[in-house]
């Protein structure tokens, strides 16, 4: 737990890239019930056609005796105020 907290305050101190650059994000966490522990990795496109993007990521998860990975592709749709 404590790596997972040291994570999340280092990413929170990385700049933040320009709208127009590619850029790679990692993701990660746990659970108490049932004790399961997540890591994952990701790629986000620059913008397409303005303000849609990729972002296609692969994810890992074990605990209680139990495997998962995932691959995926979402899409990402940039709303404005």
């Amino acid at each position: 737990m404590l790596a997972a907290a040291l994570a999340a305050c280092f990413a929170a101190l990385l700049p933040a890239p320009a709208r127009a650059q590619s850029s790679i994000g990692f993701s990660g966490g746990a659970s108490i019930d049932p004790t399961q522990v997540y890591a994952g990795v990701y790629w986000e496109s620059p913008d397409i056609g303005g303000r849609f993007r990729l972002r296609p990521g692969i994810d890992g998860g074990f605990g209680n005796d139990v495997r998962l990975g995932t691959i995926n592709i979402d899409l990402l749709a940039k709303f404005y105020a």
